[in-house]
Protein backbone atom coordinates (compact mmCIF):
# COMPACT_ATOMS: atom_id res chain seq x y z
CA UNK A 1 0.00 0.00 0.00
CA UNK A 2 1.25 3.25 -1.15
CA UNK A 3 0.65 6.67 0.43
CA UNK A 4 0.28 9.95 -1.22
CA UNK A 5 3.33 12.40 -1.61
CA UNK A 6 4.05 15.78 -2.99
CA UNK A 7 7.13 17.70 -3.11
CA UNK A 8 5.86 21.35 -2.27
CA UNK A 9 8.29 23.81 -3.42
CA UNK A 10 7.49 27.38 -1.40
CA UNK A 11 10.35 30.49 -1.81
CA UNK A 12 13.08 27.73 -3.17
CA UNK A 13 12.96 25.50 -0.23
CA UNK A 14 11.30 21.69 -1.48
CA UNK A 15 9.17 20.26 1.34
CA UNK A 16 8.24 16.68 1.23
CA UNK A 17 5.13 15.69 2.18
CA UNK A 18 3.01 12.78 2.42
CA UNK A 19 -0.69 11.77 3.57
CA UNK A 20 -0.95 11.33 7.15
CA UNK A 21 -1.73 7.28 8.05
CA UNK A 22 -5.44 5.99 9.68
CA UNK A 23 -3.34 5.84 12.80
CA UNK A 24 -2.31 9.32 12.64
CA UNK A 25 -5.66 10.78 11.95
CA UNK A 26 -7.06 9.09 15.15
CA UNK A 27 -3.81 10.68 16.84
CA UNK A 28 -4.50 13.97 15.77
CA UNK A 29 -8.06 13.92 16.41
CA UNK A 30 -7.72 12.20 19.98
CA UNK A 31 -5.30 14.97 20.84
CA UNK A 32 -6.98 18.03 19.90
CA UNK A 33 -10.42 17.92 20.01
CA UNK A 34 -12.80 19.89 21.87
CA UNK A 35 -11.50 22.98 23.52
CA UNK A 36 -8.03 22.40 21.29
CA UNK A 37 -5.53 24.84 20.05
CA UNK A 38 -6.48 24.60 16.30
CA UNK A 39 -3.03 26.06 15.22
CA UNK A 40 -1.72 23.54 17.43
CA UNK A 41 -3.43 21.09 15.88
CA UNK A 42 -2.14 22.54 12.76
CA UNK A 43 1.56 22.18 13.60
CA UNK A 44 1.23 18.69 14.44
CA UNK A 45 -0.48 17.78 11.44
CA UNK A 46 2.88 19.37 9.65
CA UNK A 47 5.04 16.98 11.99
CA UNK A 48 3.44 13.93 10.97
CA UNK A 49 3.15 14.70 7.07
CA UNK A 50 6.34 17.18 6.27
CA UNK A 51 9.64 15.07 6.43
CA UNK A 52 11.46 18.25 6.94
CA UNK A 53 9.47 17.97 10.58
CA UNK A 54 9.69 14.95 11.72
CA UNK A 55 12.55 15.57 14.53
CA UNK A 56 11.52 19.25 14.99
CA UNK A 57 9.67 19.60 18.18
CA UNK A 58 6.19 21.64 17.79
CA UNK A 59 7.91 25.07 19.12
CA UNK A 60 10.23 24.61 16.30
CA UNK A 61 7.30 24.01 14.04
CA UNK A 62 5.42 26.94 15.05
CA UNK A 63 8.46 29.35 15.04
CA UNK A 64 7.95 28.99 11.09
CA UNK A 65 7.19 31.90 9.17
CA UNK A 66 2.81 31.88 8.85
CA UNK A 67 2.34 31.92 5.58
CA UNK A 68 4.44 28.80 4.66
CA UNK A 69 3.19 27.24 8.00
CA UNK A 70 -0.47 27.73 6.45
CA UNK A 71 0.76 26.50 2.84
CA UNK A 72 1.84 23.42 4.45
CA UNK A 73 -0.81 22.14 6.97
CA UNK A 74 -3.07 22.82 4.19
CA UNK A 75 -1.25 20.75 1.75
CA UNK A 76 -1.19 17.94 4.18
CA UNK A 77 -4.52 18.27 4.77
CA UNK A 78 -5.79 17.98 1.48
CA UNK A 79 -3.41 15.22 0.53
CA UNK A 80 -4.40 13.12 3.75
CA UNK A 81 -8.13 13.77 2.55
CA UNK A 82 -9.04 16.05 5.28
CA UNK A 83 -8.37 19.16 3.82
CA UNK A 84 -11.15 22.49 3.12
CA UNK A 85 -13.85 21.62 0.37
CA UNK A 86 -14.16 25.15 -0.44
CA UNK A 87 -11.62 25.06 -3.60
CA UNK A 88 -13.56 22.18 -4.75
CA UNK A 89 -16.78 23.32 -4.50
CA UNK A 90 -15.73 26.44 -6.64
CA UNK A 91 -14.20 24.26 -9.36
CA UNK A 92 -17.32 22.23 -9.83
Amino acid sequence: MKFKTLDLEINGEVFKLQEISARQRQELFNAYKGEADPIEAQAKSIQMGCSNFKDKSLDEVLDMPGTIFTDLADAVMKLSGLGDDKDDEKNS
